[in-house]
């Protein structure tokens, strides 16, 4: 499966993260962004360039980017 964070995550060790990243069989997509230190709350996925819930089944092949939410005001 290929990640993309995209912006940076101040919070996460992994801002900018671009490259492959192996899973766990059954792994959603809120465990992914977990695993990388980044809180579902505060992102949303497009996979394979839709998108995708945090409750998404990720398979092999998969093509996972990572977006912070913006909030403004």
């Amino acid at each position: 499966m290929e990640v993309k964070v995209h912006s940076s995550f101040i919070h996460s060790p992994i801002a900018g993260f671009k490259g492959k990243k192996f899973i766990a069989f059954g792994c959603k997509g809120e465990d992914l962004v977990k695993m990388l230190g980044i809180d579902k709350d505060y992102c949303f996925l497009m996979i394979n360039g839709r998108l995708g819930h945090m409750d998404y089944l990720l398979k092999d092949g998969d093509k996972v980017e990572i977006f912070p939410v913006i909030i403004g005001g």
